[in-house]
């Protein structure tokens, strides 16, 4: 007769993960063993397999949790739970993406994302997803978080195609840095406008002119605009007097066409910039 030496799992990895289950948690220990009747427990019910990767390791997936709260996990062979010098425990977490803003970025990468949730004081949220590229989420402020979006060739990979001048990515974040939630929520990638031509290139400071701007790559985006920016305001940063920034609604016109009506402005000279999300500007020409 062969006595094997006690199995003692010590910790988990991930601790936290959503309600909607799914987590693949790994168990640390020893003397874990080759076994079906190795498995894990959830509280006094869920029992998952586990999956033996050494005699130090194994994984578990984590069930569907109803709501919030903390679980005791053990390791169970044959269905009888193994005796620990402590008890694991693992806390699920229900976070669910309300919105984000803007909808839309540069195919270049570098938008912010500030992303709300269902949930009050979400302060869990690590990482978030877009499309296949993963990114760190930065605490915001009320329960906010930011991400920075990736450039599109890294969602898209090596392709020998030219990126595609609009494209939809899926949104969604994490708590753990494992595994992610399903939003259904979707980010465009849009490509950079291009303008050529900006008409006219006088108008009087009480405003009211329409200014036609010609080039490509302008998207139909109701946070579509303009920016009017003095050279003083753009190389100090200033937001006051009349250095202040001047935004103006865009009207689409086609993808090679837009207009904005110019505020009114101190007279002198100021550079267009113009958006397609309402957050980040590219400068073109003067007027």
């Amino acid at each position: 007769m062969h006595v094997l030496n006690p199995i003692q799992p010590f910790s988990l990895s991930p601790t936290v993960g959503l309600c909607a289950g799914s987590t693949t948690l790994t168990i640390s220990g020893t003397n874990f063993i080759a076994t079906e009747r190795l498995s894990c427990r959830f509280g006094e019910r869920f029992v998952s397999p586990a999956r033996l990767i050494n005699s130090t390791h194994i994984e578990c997936v984590t069930p569907r949790q109803q709501g919030p709260g903390l679980v005791p996990v053990e390791v169970m062979v044959d269905n009888n739970p193994v005796t620990t010098d402590s008890r694991l425990y693992f806390e699920y977490l229900d976070v669910t993406v309300a919105s984000f803003v803007p909808s839309s970025g540069s195919i270049k990468g570098g938008t912010a994302l500030t992303i709300n949730f269902i949930q009050d004081d979400v302060d869990v949220v690590t990482h978030c997803r877009l499309g296949d590229s993963i990114v760190e989420a930065l605490a915001g402020n009320g329960g906010e978080v930011t991400c920075i979006s990736p450039p599109a060739s890294q969602l898209l990979g090596n392709r020998t195609e030219p990126i595609p001048s609009s494209f939809l990515a899926p949104l969604d974040i994490s708590i753990n840095g494992v595994d992610f939630s399903t939003s259904h929520l979707h980010f465009t990638y849009l490509a950079d406008p291009v303008v050529e031509i900006i008409e006219p290139q006088v108008g009087p400071d009480t405003g009211g002119t329409e200014l036609s701007l010609y080039g490509r790559s302008f998207a139909n985006k109701i946070s579509l605009g303009c920016r009017f920016v003095t050279p003083v305001s753009r190389s100090l940063g200033s937001t006051e007097g009349p250095t202040l920034p001047v935004v103006s609604e865009g009207q689409w016109i086609s993808s090679e066409s837009m207009a904005c009506i110019t505020p009114r402005l101190f007279p002198g000279d100021y550079s267009v910039d113009v958006t397609m999300n309402g957050v980040d500007y590219m400068s073109f020409g003067h007027v």
